[in-house]
This record gives C-alpha cells, sequence and structure tokens, in this order.
C-alpha cells in the first residue's frame, strides 16, 4: 500500500463497498480529525476564573464525495450505491492510510447521487453518522483467555 494513499472500505454484514481508487476515486473525506470537544465550566462566585465540569466528545459525522472511475454500467452501479447506502443500514467503516488502520460503526443520514443525462459521471455523497466518536485500533489477532 501507497503510504500516502487513502483506502476505505465500508462493511455491512455481507456487503463490502471498497473506495480505493481502482473502481471509485475519493474526492473529499470530511470528519476524520479530531472529534469536537464539548467543555463545560461554572464560574467562579467570589474571584476570577472559573472550573471545568465536564467535558466530552460529541458525535461524529463523516461525509465521503467520490467518483465512480468507469464509464460502463454507470446506472447499475448507482442503483447497487442506492441499495448500499439505505438509511436503515448500518456498519463499520475502515480507514486504511499511512500504514495505519483503523475502524469506526455508523448509520447512515444522508446520501445523494444524481445523473442528469447519459453522459455525466456517477458520483455521491454520503453521510455517516458515528455515534462512539473514537477510531478504534483494529487487531489483526485477538485472543480470548
Amino acid at each position: 500500500m501507497d503510504i500516502n494513499k487513502l483506502n476505505l472500505k465500508l462493511i455491512q454484514d455481507d456487503n463490502v463497498l471498497y473506495l480505493d481508487n481502482l473502481n471509485y476515486k475519493i474526492i473529499s473525506v470530511e470528519g476524520l480529525d479530531y472529534p469536537e470537544i464539548t467543555t463545560n465550566t461554572t464560574s467562579n462566585a467570589h474571584y476570577d476564573g472559573s472550573y471545568i465540569d465536564s467535558q466530552k466528545a460529541e458525535k461524529r459525522i463523516i461525509t465521503i464525495q467520490a467518483d465512480y472511475v468507469k464509464d460502463i454500467n454507470k446506472e447499475v452501479e448507482r442503483q447497487k450505491l442506492i441499495s448500499f447506502f439505505n438509511f436503515k443500514n448500518s456498519g463499520t467503516l475502515v480507514i486504511e492510510y499511512s500504514n495505519l488502520i483503523r475502524s469506526i460503526d455508523y448509520r447512515i443520514t444522508d446520501f445523494k447521487s444524481n445523473i442528469s443525462n447519459v453522459h455525466d459521471k456517477l458520483s455521491f455523497e454520503v453521510e455517516l453518522l458515528c455515534c462512539n466518536p473514537y477510531l478504534n485500533e483494529i487487531d489483526e489477532i485477538r485472543v480470548d483467555i
């Protein structure tokens, strides 16, 4: 794997969609950076400043934009994408970048793909809601004791 190449794999039960620049070219990915943090503070009553009551990481929203690379069977592929990105589906996103592999569970909240005419390229945008905002390491070998 190229050290600077981003590969995404979306897994839903028995279905897998690879966004690895072979069939799909990744245009943009948002939401993979540091999760949004909420800090609650209370002001001190008798002196300057405040103190921290609590901190928490908010849910993570990941938006992926990609293009279908091939020029054949665009409508068939679009129908497969519509089926795969059904809002009732949930799954795991596996992110491979710079020799690191991380995963995060998701629910689909939005999917957009439109073709105005037969000459348009197939592109789509999907929004994934990750209630647990942390990216997990993938263990290649796991032994239960």
